[in-house]
């Protein structure tokens, strides 16, 4: 008797156990990819494809701090803390990112029948003429979820003979319009913009120049 009422025990934990498993997993959240936006939407992209031509713009290599080089969007917790977001995550690379969104801008923000913006491949471009090459340094690219975020980078303009032209330092914030992360990927958006739009205003101090007598 007591043997049955025994295997009658086990039987049911472990139908509870493979009950809670199941729902544990049957509650396990999908993950949510995010791409950072760019001015340059379709209806810019295809005006730029048919008027681009001129001197060539090189973005690159950008480089990013090694706490937010990984697929899980980073958000800040504290001075100190950061949060590793598993369910929210970049649709590609934090750079590949970033550099996208910074070649769609200043494809915009520069006049496209003087300029063509392009990513700095060293292996392609090597021997072909570059007006001018930005490499940026990301320091920070800190956000809170629904919150403040925080852009900063060191950003040089070289010249065509590879000497640098231009040395700057960007230090942009901006605020998130909503809780989501959605939200949040907007922000961070809008400062690749914002910065964008400082590299733009470089390259076009450069041109304006004159030239050396």
């Amino acid at each position: 008797m007591r043997f049955k009422l025994a295997r009658k025990g086990a039987a049911l934990l472990c139908l509870v156990v493979a009950m809670g498993l199941s729902g544990c997993f049957g509650s396990t959240q999908p993950s949510r990819f995010y791409m950072l936006s760019s001015l340059k939407g379709p209806e810019t992209a295809q005006l730029a494809a048919a008027t681009e031509r001129g001197a060539t713009v090189a973005v690159g290599p950008l480089i990013i701090p090694d706490y937010l080089d990984r697929p899980e969007i980073v958000t800040r917790a504290g001075q100190n803390e950061v949060r590793i977001n598993e369910y929210q995550r970049w649709s590609g690379t934090v750079e590949g990112n970033l550099s996208r969104a910074i070649i769609g801008d200043l494809s915009v923000q520069l006049p496209s029948d003087h300029f063509s913006v392009v990513r700095w491949i060293p292996a392609v471009q090597g021997s072909m003429p570059i007006a001018y090459r930005v490499m940026v340094d990301v320091m920070r690219f800190d956000a809170f979820q629904g919150g403040a975020v925080f852009l900063e980078s060191d950003w040089t303009i070289y010249g065509k003979d590879r000497s640098i032209e231009l040395t700057r330092k960007s230090s942009i914030s901006g605020k998130a319009g909503g809780p989501d992360f959605t939200d949040l990927v907007a922000a961070m958006s809008k400062a690749a913009e914002d910065l964008s739009r400082e590299i733009a205003a470089g390259i076009t101090s450069l041109e304006q120049k004159e030239p050396a007598k």
